[in-house]
């Protein structure tokens, strides 16, 4: 997962003027194949989100173990919005399309997404998976 996460961060870090900032609390993932898809596809949409709406110049990835949980943190220091404008009315799931697709996969792999943002001081996007998705080799 994360030389492939790498390979597309440095196809995006080509294609803009964004300085992206990789830090990992670990060397590997050994995922699922089906959960290192999803896990890709929902940090790829992140960034694009980030190129496409944020107007950040700078975005740092982070993962990390946590409470037996893997986490990945996406955050830029870009324009922000109001997450409760997108959210629906009982609050629990996101609808800009792009962002309910990061939650809908997120969900199918047993993760949980978040979306923590506020206009005018960025956005932070968090992936938590359950341990039994992967197992991390440490540092």
């Amino acid at each position: 997962f994360i030389t492939k996460f790498r390979s597309s961060l440095d196809n995006l870090g080509q294609n803009s003027n964004i300085n992206y900032q990789f830090n990992s609390q670990t060397t590997s993932l050994h995922l699922d194949s089906l959960v290192e898809f999803e896990l890709l596809r929902i940090c790829q949409e992140a960034l694009t989100n980030v190129k496409k709406h944020s107007g950040a110049d700078n975005v740092e990835i982070q993962i990390r173990p946590v409470n037996n949980h893997i986490e990945v943190s996406i955050t830029d220091n870009g324009c922000g919005f109001d997450v409760m404008a997108v959210n629906n009315n009982n609050g629990s799931k996101v609808e800009g399309h792009g962002l309910a697709v990061m939650q809908e996969r997120a969900e199918l792999i047993g993760g949980q997404f978040l979306v923590l943002s506020t206009p005018g001081h960025g956005t932070e996007v968090k992936v938590e998976l359950p341990s039994n998705s992967h197992r991390s080799d440490p540092l």
